[in-house]
């Protein structure tokens, strides 16, 4: 003889997959500076999209119609380069998929606001949890029962 019963859940559960880790290492660089004589006529070998201020190719381009082409090639050579430099993202962070507690109740992350100062809550509408009141249970673990 079979009985048959069904569980009586109160909630009903989902599960999500998260990324385990972010590809992203570096957060931003800074653009590439010629200075000539100690001032900087240029940002960056070419344009970039919304770039403000000429690239190294307009200033050779201005200096090639105003002085002749003999005496840019000498301009350039007389340049002086400050390289970009980069700024990592810390590997330590919390990524998406991590579960805290804030106000007593357990929440999952789904992104965060204003540099880390908020956390955007997954389930229960766009809740922002302000991250110094917030306290990491977990890290996030991949699948993630919401």
């Amino acid at each position: 003889m079979v009985l048959e019963t069904e569980a009586e859940f109160g909630q009903t559960f989902w599960i999500r997959q998260y990324r385990r880790h972010d590809r992203s290492g570096i957060h931003c660089q800074t653009k590439r500076t010629y200075k000539y004589e100690g001032k900087t006529v240029a940002k960056n070998r070419k344009l970039r999209m919304e770039q403000k201020g000429p690239s190294l190719m307009d200033w050779y381009l201005l200096m090639v119609s105003q002085h002749g082409a003999k005496e840019a090639d000498r301009m350039c050579f007389r340049l002086q380069v400050a390289k970009s430099t980069r700024h990592y993202n810390t590997e330590d962070r919390v990524l998406p998929g991590a579960i805290f507690e804030y106000q007593g109740k357990r929440h999952v992350l789904c992104s965060q606001l204003t540099g880390g100062s908020y956390y955007r809550v997954v389930v229960g509408g766009t809740k922002n949890c302000p991250s110094k009141q917030c306290r990491i249970l977990q890290r996030n673990t991949g699948l993630v029962f919401l």
